[in-house]
């Protein structure tokens, strides 16, 4: 599991998104499952189809964050299940950032 906290409160991105680039450091056979949050309190859970992702260039993903209004700080949090999971390299992210909307 990775997390990242970015310390603003989780309402100054209500309605806005969490935007991300990834790229498997394995085959997609390799993941049985990757699993991203974007909240905290509110989390909103997206699972990312190992398939759609690539081994060779980053991948833009952009998941929506809920109308939650609660004033604490923002988590992003990725977890991964599968072979990937014990050996290295597993993943790479570039550009990750909180968007007001």
């Amino acid at each position: 599991k990775i997390q990242l906290l970015n310390t603003e409160n989780q309402s100054s991105y209500a309605n806005g998104h969490l935007e991300f680039d990834i790229m498997l450091g394995q085959p997609a056979s390799a993941y049985a499952g990757i699993g991203v949050s974007a909240g905290n309190g509110c989390p909103n859970w997206v699972q990312l189809s190992p398939g759609s992702l690539s081994q060779s260039g980053f991948t833009h993903i952009s998941v929506p964050l809920s109308t939650c209004a609660i004033n604490i700080p923002t988590l992003f949090v990725v977890t991964l299940t599968g072979t990937a999971a014990s050996t290295l390299p597993v993943l790479s992210f570039n550009n990750i950032e909180w968007t007001a909307n």
